[in-house]
């Protein structure tokens, strides 16, 4: 009798220790299903803090992912998805290449569009652009694959897409997608660009007032910006006047970095 009315009290976990290290190292697939608990937990899993975290520890996972971009070729008809998605499990017990059908696992619809391609990725996230056609406004789309949430962005002109880079500005904690243009209706041997910049957050287009005397050499050289430490870079121009243009994401400001004497221009 005395047994039966014993309580077992189960073991308590501060609340601090729950959501600072134990969520925060667990996969997005069981944190979706979490936010279904109760508010308080949705609201916990959705701040902008726990996110910080939990990219800190995903840091380290051994899981990776790959994208393929495939050329534009008649192989790949024009409505088909020239994309594809692999992950890779690196592990001591299995080391496996797996590919993955984009519109199946990850609920991406890229069929609307004439061509697309990567252009960067940045905690996680994977942000594409996509031609519609001539005289009609190009695409963004930001893609999260873990969460297998997308948005699109739409181009704020018509023009030819020039340049163009995604990275995140860690002083206003906001990811910023960077386009320049170039008109569609110059005189022959000119050059008309326009840039922008969209903020995430905002939600919006911001022109960029500044341009770089020399914005003219935009249309040459590679289109996508390498992003590191909050600054995108290009490496453009010719064979004997190539240079390497920063965009500050934080301040929207432009800046050449030195070309190294050394490297060979031939790329």
């Amino acid at each position: 009798m005395a047994n039966s009315k014993m309580k077992y009290d189960l073991p308590h976990i501060p609340d601090e220790l729950f959501f600072d290290q134990i969520l925060p190292r667990l996969p997005v697939r069981s944190l979706n299903r979490f936010k279904s608990v109760c508010k308080s937990w949705l609201h916990v899993i959705s701040s902008s803090n726990f996110v910080k975290s939990h990219l800190h520890h995903s840091i380290s996972s051994r899981n990776y992912f790959f994208i393929r971009s495939l050329p534009f070729t008649k192989q790949n008809p024009i409505r088909s998805s020239p994309t594809e998605c692999y992950v890779l499990n690196d592990n001591k017990h299995e080391n496996k290449l797996v590919q993955l059908d984009v519109h199946r696992e990850f609920q991406l619809n890229l069929e609307f569009c004439r061509r697309n391609c990567v252009i960067g990725c940045c905690n996680g996230l994977v942000c594409f652009y996509v031609d519609c056609g001539r005289f009609v406004k190009g695409k963004f789309i930001l893609w999260n694959p873990a969460t297998k949430v997308s948005c699109v962005i739409e181009t704020p002109c018509v023009q030819h897409l020039a340049k163009c880079g995604f990275g995140y500005a860690s002083n206003i904690d906001d990811y910023e997608i960077f386009a320049s243009f170039e008109s569609l209706y110059r005189k022959p041997g000119t050059t008309q660009i326009q840039a922008w910049v969209f903020k995430v957050r905002v939600g919006e287009w911001n022109p960029i007032i500044d341009l770089p005397t020399d914005v003219g050499y935009f249309p040459r050289g590679d289109s996508n910006a390498t992003y590191s430490g909050d600054h995108l870079y290009w490496i453009v121009g010719g064979f004997k006047d190539s240079h390497i243009p920063s965009f500050d994401l934080s301040d929207f400001k432009f800046k050449d970095v030195k070309f190294p004497v050394t490297m060979n221009t031939r790329f």
